[in-house]
Formats: structure tokens, sequence, C-alpha cells
């Protein structure tokens, strides 16, 4: 039984130190889609609008 946790727990590390990674990029696209479209509404023309 022992053997079998042991890989399993190895797997679930692995995983696990991978996510903050994975988190990070995931928040900077959204922060850089953000900086985007505040770009875009703030050069909206009243031509643009119609």
């Amino acid at each position: 039984k022992l053997d079998s946790l042991i890989p399993n727990t190895e797997i679930a590390l692995r995983l696990y130190y991978t996510l903050p990674i994975a988190n990070c990029s995931s928040e900077r696209s959204f922060s850089a889609l953000k900086r985007v479209k505040s770009y875009l509404r703030s050069t909206l023309s009243k031509e643009k609008l119609n």
C-alpha cells in the first residue's frame, strides 16, 4: 500500500508546484486584455459609435 501511495503523492506535488505559474500567466493575460480594452474604449469617437 505504501508503494502505491508515494508515486501518487509525487504526482500531486508536481501538479501543485506548477499551479502558481499557470495562475500568474493567466492573470497577466487578463491584465493585458484590460489595458487593451481600456485603450480602445478611450479612443472611441462619435464616428466609430455610429
